[in-house]
């Protein structure tokens, strides 16, 4: 088959003229549907007459051999209601910042199209039936210079953190209690404006009741870090007033000395223990375990006590892959969740499922849903 001429001539006009037209008629063979046709249901007509053809999804093949040229085609299908479409609203965002992905695949920016001015966004194609989408942004919004707080404040006793870093770019009025900043901070930073009420009772922290002698104490802040001064009293120690803040959190750190009748025993865990989960406990009393990898040392300095309990857990291996009954069909759904919560990385061949180890552990219970054909 083929087109067939002579090649000397003095004018190829012909020539040319029948071979666009067979590249012609085999470009218009080939056809992508809009919509993937139920089985069965496809017709496919030349000139009203039927010709034979294949199909692969929404990809459809004429097969003949004749010219299509100035001839009409008819392409006629049922489909199913779709549940999917091309344009989806995010509302306002950053578009710098936004990410989109279909299916875990990531779609490049030339794929979709973001309208700031009605804050959606459009595919150029229609993502298939079911498919899951995703999009990561950013919320964009102007954000304020001031701030109102509480006009009951200690006016020398307030401060104000940006990322939890000491800031000062700001200037407090007392006439309408508000902070206002220079700049107003970044989009996406946190801001905490601490300070102590006039009402506000010197904070005193209680010391635990113990026989044994207290080696060292440290105070020190939650978020920042610093070592907070303190005074020692008869039940606990006590902060200035310049220490005072509202909602502050502290951390308080006991050292107790050892005496030589503490020391019960000091013993070398198994090589697969894991150390997080061992738990000590007592009938009566109370005794202090000291973990230092590979050892653990239990001491008591308290008579009531009698019986000791140590409670830990062993490291042991675990399998990603799991025997499922019967073999899923690619016609059915199927879910994986993974300790109550559902997960997308995860594939079987045949009927063994396998599923990404760093989201098991030794704990990790998994529940797997086969849905009926589609």
């Amino acid at each position: 088959k083929g087109i067939h001429e002579e090649i000397c001539q003095d004018d190829y006009d012909k020539v040319i003229s029948k071979i666009s037209a067979g590249v012609a008629a085999t470009i218009e063979t080939r056809f992508s549907l809009k919509k993937l046709p139920k089985e069965g249901t496809v017709s496919v007509k030349i000139d009203g007459k039927d010709v034979e053809y294949s199909r692969e999804g929404r990809d459809l093949k004429i097969h003949t051999g004749q010219n299509n040229m100035n001839k009409i085609l008819k392409v006629t299908y049922r489909h199913g209601i779709s549940t999917m479409k091309s344009k989806f609203e995010l509302g306002k965002l950053d578009p710098n910042t936004l990410k989109v992905w279909v299916n875990d695949t990531s779609y490049e920016p030339e794929l979709w199209n973001y309208d700031p001015a009605s804050g959606e966004i459009e595919f150029q194609n229609e993502p298939p039936e079911k498919s899951k989408i995703k999009a990561y942004f950013r919320k964009d919004a102007t954000l304020p210079k001031s701030f109102s707080i509480p006009t009951a404040i200690f006016q020398s006793n307030y401060r104000v953190y940006i990322n939890n870093q000491l800031a000062s770019n700001y200037t407090l009025k007392e006439s309408n209690s508000k902070i206002y900043f220079k700049s107003p901070p970044k989009d996406g930073d946190e801001l905490k404006i601490r300070y102590k009420h006039f009402n506000s009772t010197q904070f005193e922290y209680p010391l635990p009741k113990t026989n044994r002698p207290i080696e060292m104490i440290n105070l020190s802040d939650a978020v920042t870090g610093e070592n907070i001064p303190f005074k020692r009293s008869t039940n606990g120690i006590t902060l200035p007033e310049g220490e005072i803040i509202n909602k502050r959190e502290a951390i308080i750190d006991i050292d107790l000395l050892y005496t030589k009748e503490d020391l019960i025993f000091t013993t070398r865990m198994p090589d697969k223990t894991y150390f997080d989960s061992i738990n000590m406990s007592t009938s009566l009393g109370a005794c202090w375990l000291t973990i230092e990898k590979p050892s653990i040392t239990i001491s008591c300095n308290d008579d009531r006590v009698q019986t000791i309990n140590l409670d830990f857990r062993i490291l042991e291996e675990f399998t990603n892959k799991f025997s499922i009954a019967e073999t899923p069909r690619k016609s059915r759904s199927m879910s994986v969740k993974v300790d109550g919560s559902e997960i997308d990385e995860f594939s079987w061949q045949g009927n063994i499922l396998e599923i990404k180890k760093s989201l098991l552990n030794v704990t990790s219970r998994i529940k797997v849903h086969i849905g009926p054909a589609e």
